[in-house]
């Protein structure tokens, strides 16, 4: 039974980040802060990260240069550049790190800040 609800959440994933791929078609956050950062707190959101856009500019405009993930509780996630196409901050709430294309990183906390 977890098998299939997995197959099935990476079937959701795989097609929303297809979805992404479409440069003309911004996927929105789950929600905005009242500074304006972006606010992910879904699996499927999660995924996409900042993958949704493809410049610091688009980001800065669209998210206020910021984006948070916020976890139902505290956690370690492995976040990855892999497909970024630019360098951010990454932190949470103990360390403050730049995180760069092609690296991956296990992160902890609750709530993980990416910026730029």
């Amino acid at each position: 039974m977890i098998q299939v609800k997995r197959i099935c959440s990476l079937i959701i994933i795989t097609s929303t980040l297809l979805a992404c791929a479409n440069k003309s078609q911004h996927i929105e956050p789950n929600s905005y802060t009242k500074e304006g950062y972006c606010v992910v707190d879904t699996d499927e959101q999660m995924q996409i990260g900042l993958n949704r856009f493809n410049t610091k500019k688009e980001f800065k405009k669209k998210c206020n240069s910021k984006m948070i993930f916020r976890f139902k509780e505290n956690q370690c996630t492995k976040f990855t550049m892999k497909d970024m196409k630019f360098n951010i901050l990454i932190q949470n709430n103990k360390d403050k790190y730049t995180f760069k294309i092609g690296e991956e990183r296990t992160i902890c906390g609750k709530t993980i800040i990416e910026s730029i």
